[in-house]
């Protein structure tokens, strides 16, 4: 699902559907379309792997059915939407509030589907994925998001490479992310992303130590900064990756 402007999507991101159980609730912006989805392929449980707005984005209108979320979504679910950014605003509105959520276990089954809870952090503090066993699946929200140029600055990307490596070693027939596309046979390609973050890393350090500051280590590392970070006003950036592999976040 997506925010059109101008007939042109501003950013997808994906929520699936498994038998009666929905991952993730999308952005505000395609509440229509899912409300309509639903109407017609009715789920009875919640499944939220994290808090950001692309991701809670209609769990305010999920009614009459059972929700999990980590405790950071509950507590961001019953606040109400804070005041977004612009950029946030545009690509995928806000949230309302979602009373009622409920904290998650080791795991939630379904309708006698079971899905494992894995703690993943570092593209958020509280992130999960879950895994369904008998489907030998894992659905990683933002766990994994391929190689990625820009972040945020709370964003710890060495932590989410350890996540990432975890998830490998569960060594599952398919991954499901919130962005992009399916993956078969994931393990390589986790792996591959683990390792080249791994490198950056080791190559920013090696730049630090000889005195260069994170915006020079960005432009010989990583070049120019990607449109992203013009959109969102530096809120995601290049030099935030370089931060962030550097341990010291702006």
């Amino acid at each position: 699902m997506a925010h059109a402007v101008a007939g042109k999507p501003v950013y997808w991101v994906s929520v699936y559907r498994v038998g009666d159980v929905l991952v993730d609730s999308g952005c505000a912006w395609a509440r229509p379309h899912l409300q309509k989805y639903l109407s017609e392929n009715p789920v009875h449980t919640v499944l939220t792997t994290h808090e950001h707005e692309d991701h809670v984005g209609n769990h305010a209108v999920l009614r009459d059915m059972e929700v999990f979320a980590p405790r950071r979504a509950i507590e961001i679910l019953d606040a109400g939407a804070p005041r977004l950014p612009l950029y946030r605003w545009l690509a995928w509105g806000s949230h309302g509030v979602a009373h009622g959520v409920k904290p998650l276990g080791e795991a939630v089954t379904a309708n006698g589907r079971r899905f494992r809870v894995m703690h993943t952090p570092g593209h958020s503090a509280d992130h999960v994925v879950f895994i369904d066993d008998d489907a030998s699946a894992v659905f990683t929200g933002d766990a994994y998001m391929g190689k990625l140029r820009a972040v945020r600055a709370k964003e710890d990307v060495p932590l989410q490479m350890e996540s990432v490596r975890r998830i490998a070693e569960l060594d599952l027939a398919v991954l499901y992310p919130a962005h992009g596309p399916v993956l078969e046979r994931p393990r390589a390609k986790l792996i591959e992303t683990a390792d080249h973050f791994d490198a950056l890393r080791e190559k920013a350090l090696r730049l630090a130590q000889k005195g260069r500051s994170p915006r020079r280590i960005r432009q010989d590392l990583l070049g120019s900064e990607p449109w992203l970070t013009w959109y969102s006003l530096g809120a995601f950036s290049a030099e935030n990756l370089v931060r962030s592999l550097l341990g010291t976040p702006s």
